[in-house]
């Protein structure tokens, strides 16, 4: 009994120990997901915001977007955003 009561007495400030630091640790972690997070939303918000000016500032012809471009100059516009 008095070998338990020994080993209780190491393990349990230990195992507080490592439990405190996982919390640390994962507080960290959960702060930077955050971060990502609202980083991620802004940016959402800005291509949101970007795609309602560009319709309301192009006129609407039979179901395009105001697509009156040729199609090679479409296809080298594309590349370009590409990358290529």
């Amino acid at each position: 009994m008095a070998h338990l009561r020994a080993v209780q007495t190491h393990q349990v400030p230990q195992r507080m120990k490592d439990l405190e630091d996982q919390v640390r640790r994962l507080t960290m972690e959960n702060a930077q997901m955050k971060a990502e997070l609202d980083k991620a939303q802004r940016r959402w918000e800005k291509l949101k915001e970007g795609a309602r000016r560009r319709r309301s500032s192009t006129p609407a012809t039979n179901g395009t977007a105001g697509n009156t471009m040729e199609p090679a100059i479409l296809e080298e516009r594309e590349e370009e955003r590409e990358g290529g």
